[in-house]
């Protein structure tokens, strides 16, 4: 009833859900486009699109990518949504889903110094790029990484950069991995753009990767 105060007469009508609130979700499709009503929503987990906007303190918020059925077909998205707000009170969210497919083939096609690359801890610390499809939506605790928590956990809570030295299972070799946080618009939200060069690539270009990395985070 926050939205309108009439959710009791909106139950179960067209681009209402059953609980009588107004959440049409609109979607491109082989054949055109659709709109049905969103469902999850009020999970703590399966509802972060919404949820997360309600508890940002009125800015806009950005999910961590996911899975979401739309027209039938699971698809890794991410979500952006603004609060809609009324006399200082949130009444409602509006938001847009963009398909994340779209990142990891860009940040897949991309190398550092010829024989690194590069990948992206989300706010969270999912695994949401990476050349190894093994690790996609993955906790960065599954890999290597797991040895590097606390430096990795504090530059997501803070922001800033980090830099690292472990064995890879991409390169199969030792590796300095260098990375950088961005924060996408207003958010607060930090993701961690890392790239990963073999020591012995590395050991004379250090500097040129810091500022590679940076540019892409600047890109982003």
């Amino acid at each position: 009833d926050a939205f309108d105060g009439a959710d009791s007469e909106h139950a179960g009508v067209d681009l209402y859900d059953q609980s009588g609130r107004f959440a049409p979700y609109v979607f491109k499709s082989d054949t055109g486009y659709g709109v049905e009503s969103l469902v999850g929503y009020d999970d703590p987990v399966d509802g972060e699109y919404y949820q997360g906007t309600l508890g940002n303190n009125g800015k806009p918020y950005i999910t961590d990518p996911y899975y979401y059925l739309v027209d039938g077909n699971k698809i890794p998205i991410y979500s952006l949504a603004v609060p809609v707000m009324q006399n200082g009170k949130i009444i409602g969210a509006v938001g847009a889903d963009i398909q994340w497919q779209n990142v990891i083939d860009i940040m897949n096609a991309a190398s550092i110094l010829e024989d690194g690359y590069i990948f992206t801890l989300s706010p969270s610390g999912v695994i949401s790029t990476h050349q190894n499809q093994d690790y996609l939506m993955e906790n960065y605790d599954v890999t290597w990484m797991e040895e590097h928590s606390q430096e990795i956990d504090a530059v997501l809570a803070t922001g800033g950069s980090i830099a690292l030295s472990d064995y890879s299972d991409v390169t199969k070799t030792n590796i300095t991995v260098t990375g950088n946080t961005v924060t996408i618009g207003d958010t607060g939200r930090n993701w961690l753009v890392l790239g990963a060069v073999p020591q012995v690539t590395v050991n004379a270009s250090s500097s040129r990767l810091m500022l590679i990395i940076i540019f892409i985070c600047v890109a982003l």
